[in-house]
């Protein structure tokens, strides 16, 4: 799944940074067919008191977007889903693409593997379409809840993800698979908002309210709810798997992901040349290797994103993301409340650059974005990759790499 078009950009040699740091690859840390067994069984047990022989079940997994070894956990999680009595017919995949493009039938077969997908009825999920959602209520301030009816329908539901750093969430996994995984519009739309003016927002934590409205939404709409996460290395190979509630699970996973994804860098750097490539569909994807850069850079330094993104900006959200790139955050929320902004999932890409671009000077480097792209996102746009990290280190800056940066939570000892 690794992108070839990371094979057009310069090798940098380490010996430009003062410190060139990724995820650690340690083989001994990889998970075995008895870890995914236990995960599989933790999740079974989870839900057992609702398992009878005519129970639907609704196998919720996410997109392309991630690298999460599905078609594997499904080795071995529907012959103890068919041991428990519950029949072929009975289970459904529905794909969690939030507000993602839909996957086509080439990457469905990827994430099942070709006998599954060919055995097993498969669902999408359409963001945009109330046909497909139902309204369950609201969350205590008011807000909507809409999830796709085909989650709800099924008697029990298990999501199988990957469990990583994240921001606004703090980190992936657990009910996020639901919300926005399967969620709607409005709902969506609601949470990502409240999470991009929630002041504790950060990577790699786990009390933001993000995550508060993913769990009241599990809750609200659909227990009995178990997950399969997994943490990966740098290799996308398994290091960790956790399964069971989705609540209690999820923090287990926590603890590992901290562990793996947790990096110390030897100090705050002039430049952080934060490199996305491999995880960074587009723009929405890349965006997230903003996050760590700004964590590991001084005040007032500079910040160079990396990043192939093969669909371009956004193949749903690029053409406000563009439109709108230059506001500042006081002047997006003016737009949000007057409704002159139609998608806000574009405008938090906004407000969550702005909030970095408070820190440091933001500029990219894309063999797939343009320049007027790039300057209309308020990004410098760089043409000359190995030139431009050349130019700061003559100059006597301090650099640093992050490797597989959408992943990473670098901090100073």
């Amino acid at each position: 799944m690794k992108s070839p078009v990371s094979k057009v950009f310069p090798e940098l040699e380490s010996n430009m940074f003062s410190f060139d740091v990724g995820l650690p690859v340690n083989k001994s840390q990889e998970c075995s067919g008895s870890d995914f067994v236990q995960a599989v069984d933790d999740a079974i047990h989870t839900l057992k008191p609702f398992i009878k022989n005519e129970t639907t079940v609704c196998i919720i997994v996410d997109d392309y977007t991630r690298f999460t070894p599905t078609a594997e956990i499904l080795f071995f999680l529907l012959p103890e889903l068919e041991e428990k009595g519950i029949k072929n017919e009975n289970i459904f995949f529905l794909f969690a693409s939030g507000s993602h493009r839909l996957m086509n039938e080439k990457e469905k077969r990827a994430r099942l593997s070709d006998e599954v997908f060919e055995n097993y009825r498969s669902i999408d999920h359409h963001f945009f379409d109330k046909d497909h959602l139902v309204n369950n209520g609201s969350f205590d301030d008011g807000a909507p809840i809409f999830i796709n009816k085909h989650a709800i329908e099924a008697d029990i539901r298990i999501a199988i993800g990957t469990l990583v750093p994240h921001m606004p969430a703090g980190f992936s996994g657990g009910a996020k698979m639901l919300l926005p995984g399967v969620a709607g519009e409005d709902t969506v739309h609601h949470m990502h908002v409240v999470g991009a003016f929630d002041p504790s927002q950060a990577i790699g934590v786990v009390d933001t309210l993000p995550r508060k409205l993913m769990e009241a939404f599990a809750a609200k709409t659909a227990e009995p709810f178990a997950i399969i996460n997994v943490i990966l290395n740098a290799n996308d190979t398994p290091v960790g798997i956790v399964g069971g509630h989705y609540i209690e699970a999820h923090r287990r996973g926590v603890e590992i992901a901290k562990e793996t994804y947790f990096v110390e860098v030897p100090q705050l750097v002039d430049l952080i040349v934060s490199d996305t490539r491999d995880h960074d569909a587009d723009m929405t994807q890349a965006n997230k290797g903003l996050f760590s850069a700004a964590l590991a850079v001084k005040e007032g330094g500079e910040i160079l994103l990396v990043t192939n993104c093969p669909d371009g900006v956004s193949p749903v959200h690029g053409k406000e993301m563009l439109e709108f790139g230059k506001l500042t955050n006081p002047d997006i929320e003016k737009a949000l409340n007057s409704g002159e902004i139609k998608d806000p999932m574009s405008a938090i890409e906004v407000i969550h650059n702005n909030v970095v671009r408070e820190k440091a000077k933001l500029y990219l480097y894309s063999p797939n974005i343009t320049k007027e792209e790039a300057e209309l996102m308020n990004f410098e746009y760089v043409d000359d990759l190995e030139g431009f990290i050349k130019k700061r280190k003559d100059q006597g800056l301090k650099i640093g790499r992050l490797r597989s940066s959408t992943f990473i939570v670098p901090y100073v000892q």
